[in-house]
C-alpha cells in the first residue's frame, strides 16, 4: 500500500489469513488505501492505525481502526459520507469516503463509521465471502 512510509505505520492483524470477495481488486486497495490515509493523517505519529481482517461463514470484515482525533456524530451523519465535501481545504476532493461506500455497497457488502472525538474512529467494512470450491471435486 502507498501508505506504508507514512507515520504512525499501519499493523495488520489478521484473525484469519484466507477469506475471499468477489470485487475488483484495484478498486479494493485504492478504498482500503483512502481509509488509512485518512486514518494516517487524523492520527498523531505516536499513535495506532490498524487494519483488522476477519471473516465468518457469510461475510468478510475489515476494520480501518486509529487512534486519531475522532470525528463529531454530527459530522458523521450530515458531512461524511457527502460527495464534494472536504475537511481537506485544496488537498482533497471530498468524493473518496463517498466513493468508498457507494463501491462497497454496489459489491452488495456495507460500511459503517464508529467514532469519539479525542479517542479514534473505526471504519467497518463488510462484505459477502466468496466460498472457494475445488474445481475438481464432485
Amino acid at each position: 500500500m502507498q501508505q506504508a512510509g507514512n507515520k504512525p505505520a499501519v499493523k495488520i492483524d489478521c484473525v484469519v489469513h484466507e477469506c475471499l470477495v468477489l470485487a475488483e481488486k484495484e478498486q479494493l486497495v485504492a478504498i482500503l488505501g483512502h481509509l488509512v490515509q485518512n486514518a494516517q493523517d487524523a492520527t498523531p505519529d505516536d499513535g495506532t492505525v490498524r487494519i483488522r481482517l476477519d471473516c465468518d461463514q457469510d461475510n468478510v470484515f475489515i476494520d480501518i481502526i486509529d487512534t486519531g482525533c475522532g470525528m463529531e456524530q454530527r459530522f458523521i451523519a450530515e458531512r461524511l459520507f457527502r460527495p464534494f465535501d472536504t475537511t481537506k481545504g485544496n488537498a482533497g476532493m471530498g468524493i473518496g469516503v463517498y466513493e468508498a461506500r457507494e463501491y462497497i455497497h454496489s459489491q452488495g457488502g456495507n460500511i459503517s463509521v464508529r467514532s469519539e472525538v479525542g479517542v479514534g474512529t473505526v471504519f467497518s467494512i463488510e462484505l459477502p465471502r466468496v466460498i472457494q470450491v475445488d474445481q475438481w471435486s464432485t
